[in-house]
């Protein structure tokens, strides 16, 4: 048997750098997709934790508002309590004869509790008809000083503590006020007055609006208003005549004029308070 031959096989050189590239770009992607699915599970949490806080926050809000709306539940009532005893005390201390309750005190009481204001007293009780005598209610001038009165003038609808009520009646727009026409004995409340002189025959016509001068004209020159007035059928040494009236910045005013032993007295009444 003669020596064996060996074939031999020409074996190619395989290049797997471009598969390795692949895989590593591959292997790249993954750990981007991985990276980037942590990111997204952190920002999650996250947002959980936020949201578990919000909701303890909210629910401690939510505890906070209970409390407070019983708080507010609770006072609403001692308010309403309180409201029907004032409401009961003003009606026991309400004058029997004027309806009103009285502002200041001394507040006049029967033998038997009957209180009444001090312009109403009369000899007997208006309730009870037993003779009054000289009681005065303590407890009825405190009522008066711890409660709103309202202004007594009709067309006046506000409501004042005690220590404020004088103050406003001296200044109250709807204050009664006499008609400056020296014919006319009327009273009127203040804010009805121009109506009154202008509707009947105290005064001329409707007022005169007085136009607003402009900041040149206050500083150059004084403004000054015109008129007259008829003397026919004023030919003694005495006569009257009707108001003047007239509005200049939602201010209202008359001027009267009055001629006495022959000398004119010009006299200005504004229809508003002193402030």
């Amino acid at each position: 048997m003669g020596p064996k031959r060996i074939k031999l096989v020409k074996v190619e050189e395989v290049n797997y750098e471009e598969e390795v590239v692949a895989l590593k770009t591959a292997l790249e992607d993954k750990n981007e997709e991985l990276e980037a699915f942590a990111n997204d599970h952190e920002k999650q949490e996250k947002t959980i934790k936020n949201l578990k806080l919000m909701r303890d926050k909210l629910e401690v809000q939510v505890d906070n508002d209970k409390t407070e709306i019983i708080n507010l539940k609770r006072k609403l009532g001692e308010q309403v309590k309180a409201k029907n005893i004032v409401e009961q005390l003003k009606e026991k201390i309400e004058c029997p004869v004027c309806f009103e309750i009285p502002q200041t005190g001394p507040v006049p009481v029967c033998p038997n509790g009957h209180f009444m204001c001090n312009e109403c007293k009369a000899d007997a009780c208006p309730t009870c008809r037993v003779g009054m005598a000289d009681g005065k209610s303590l407890l009825a001038v405190t009522v008066i000083e711890n409660i709103d009165h309202r202004c007594r003038f009709v067309d006046c609808e506000e409501f004042f503590p005690h220590d404020e009520i004088k103050k406003h009646v001296k200044v109250c727009g709807h204050r009664t006020v006499s008609c400056p026409s020296s014919k006319c004995n009327v009273k009127v409340g203040l804010s009805k007055l121009l109506a009154h002189l202008n509707n009947g025959d105290c005064s001329y016509d409707y007022p005169v609006t007085i136009e607003k001068a402009s900041l040149i004209e206050k500083v150059s020159a004084v403004k000054t208003l015109n008129f007259t007035t008829s003397e026919k059928g004023r030919t003694g040494k005495s006569a009257f005549y009707k108001l003047s009236t007239f509005t200049f910045e939602d201010i209202r005013f008359c001027i009267y004029i009055e001629k006495r032993d022959w000398l004119y007295q010009f006299s200005i009444v504004m229809f508003a308070s002193e402030d």
